[in-house]
């Protein structure tokens, strides 16, 4: 089977990494919206899908499960048929929220005093109408793009609602009762999940940027340079889907307080959101990395992975510093091997003809992959990635 599929490309018909591409779906066209080839998240839901059933069927009793159902009254009419409707129902509401809620706060009316002091970017603008002052139409289709993108990965996450459907079934360690648990193992709990998923959500994005994953999947999230706060969801279905699943595992793998659970799903979101504002503003809470942080990595790129806080990238070697911020090597045509700088790891030898900051094994596909991961600085969609395999 794989070797079919390995010599599809050959035989005229699309490899699996062309039915995931964005340039293959349209996702890149700032101009397209919904197109039928939309369906073909179904191909990375059902194998996250799979993912959570084969996890939580034959891994979690091996953890040992809560047996604590989720006491509340609307549970009973709770099925598998509906969870992926309510998941999606409550994730885009969230998403309206939180994202339309750091708009209207920070970006109205349009060149508010306070925009122009503290936008990371100050020249790029944001519009979501012609009718704006200084309004573009690059401008105006990026603004909506953000968000049709956004409903099409809040859409993806139904298939991965069966996650809470085992949660409200007392199948996972997630539990209800809380008078058998003290107030440090509550807390204490839930500080490992924050720090685990923060982990996990920083392997996973640093995967996505290695060539092929970026090419195909994060290159969409890397289509808005500065981004705003509806940008938080506007991800590749395979995307949110990897991260959304990560994050699960993890949260369900561990003896965390049912209201515990729902809060730090909550501030996850939350906090991704004043991450993608591209305002500057304190954080919350101390630990966690300034806006700025994020903001630099879409400017830059392969920087700045963490999700939520900068240890990740400062241990593994990932982490912009200051005065490499106007260096040329960070932009989106050069994909560093950070492993090189991490403290521990034996540096490997360049290939030959490598350039500065790249992979090892990026001299021999350089040119295919510069061909197709060019700058979409303007919007205008890159080529295809036909020929990348």
């Amino acid at each position: 089977v794989f070797h079919a599929i390995q010599r599809a490309g050959t035989m005229g018909l699309p490899t699996v990494g062309d039915l995931l591409s964005s340039s293959y779906r349209g996702y890149l066209d700032p101009k397209k919206h919904f197109s039928p080839r939309d369906g073909l998240m179904v191909m990375e839901g059902m194998l996250y899908w799979a993912v959570a059933e084969l996890y939580c069927t034959y891994v979690m009793p091996l953890l040992g499960v809560s047996n604590e159902p989720v006491q509340l009254p609307f549970i009973e009419n709770v099925t598998r048929g509906t969870i992926p409707i309510i998941g999606v129902l409550a994730y885009t509401s969230m998403y309206f929220l939180f994202a339309g809620g750091f708009y209207w706060a920070y970006y109205e009316p349009p060149e508010n005093q306070y925009l122009k002091e503290n936008k990371v970017q100050k020249d790029v603008k944001v519009r979501w109408s012609m009718s704006q002052p200084q309004a573009t139409t690059t401008e105006v289709d990026h603004f909506w793009k953000s968000i049709s993108t956004s409903l099409k990965g809040n859409l993806a996450v139904g298939f991965v609602c069966n996650w809470n459907w085992y949660v409200l079934q007392g199948r996972t360690r997630i539990y209800w009762d809380v008078t058998q648990h003290s107030v440090l193992e509550v807390v204490g709990w839930w500080l490992v999940a924050y720090i685990l998923v923060d982990l996990g959500g920083y392997v996973v994005h640093r995967v996505l940027h290695w060539p092929w994953f970026y090419v195909r999947v994060h290159k969409l999230h890397h289509f808005w340079k500065s981004p705003t706060p509806f940008v938080v969801s506007a991800l590749h279905p395979f995307e949110i889907l990897s991260l959304t699943s990560v994050t699960m595992m993890i949260c369900t793998s561990l003896p965390l307080w049912w209201p515990t659970y729902i809060f730090l799903i909550g501030w996850i979101y939350f906090y991704n959101t004043m991450d993608h504002s591209g305002v500057t503003m304190p954080s919350l809470w101390k630990w966690q990395a300034p806006v700025k942080f994020h903001d630099d990595h879409h400017k830059y790129f392969h920087v700045n992975y963490g999700p939520m806080v900068d240890w990740w990238d400062k241990l593994f070697g990932s982490y912009l510093k200051e005065d490499e911020a106007d260096s040329k090597k960070f932009n989106e045509e050069t994909f560093h091997n950070h492993w090189a700088t991490t403290p521990g790891v034996r540096r490997r030898p360049a290939a030959a003809g490598a350039k500065d900051g790249a992979p090892a094994n990026q001299a021999a596909t350089g040119k295919r992959e510069k061909a197709d991961a060019g700058s979409t600085t303007s919007g205008t969609p890159p080529g295809s990635d036909d020929e990348v395999h």
